[in-house]
């Protein structure tokens, strides 16, 4: 988890834990990997849904890609992607979730994959997660 020093609180600030998990590359440079607050829990497994989806975002043929946690009543909750195609590409689910396994842990790979033509965007350009999240888990009954 990444902690910060708030400059604003002065030279004294104490170090502050953030909910978001972080790596520093061997330059020097910080990246935000995800929020903890999202991380999904399959059974005892935490998967970071960040992580998940920046690994399809390398498949050629995906243009962006949105993973949230799923119900499940055995496990807690399943990942599941919801993933914008390239334009003029429409990748196959064998081949992105063949793609996935060569970087992800077994329970890190999505049980389901919905392909959509343009992924719910905020105004600001960032994946409306909320947004996704009713194409990928609709409500009971509109099936």
């Amino acid at each position: 988890m990444l902690e910060v020093r708030p400059a604003q609180f002065g030279d004294d600030a104490p170090w502050t834990r953030t909910t978001d998990p972080a790596r520093i590359d061997a330059d020097g440079f910080l990246y935000i990997v995800g929020r903890a607050d999202q991380t999904i829990i399959r059974g005892r497994f935490k998967i970071h849904p960040g992580h998940v989806a920046s690994v399809l975002e390398r498949h050629p043929s995906v243009r962006a890609a949105a993973v949230l946690a799923v119900p499940d009543a055995r496990l807690g909750e399943v990942p599941v992607a919801v993933v914008e195609p390239r334009p003029g590409r429409t990748p196959r689910r064998a081949d992105l979730l063949d793609h996935a396994s060569g970087e992800l842990a077994r329970y890190e790979i999505p049980v389901r994959v919905l392909f959509v033509d343009v992924l719910p965007r905020t105004a600001s350009g960032k994946v409306d997660l909320s947004a996704a999240r009713r194409l990928a888990v609709p409500e009971e009954g509109t099936e």
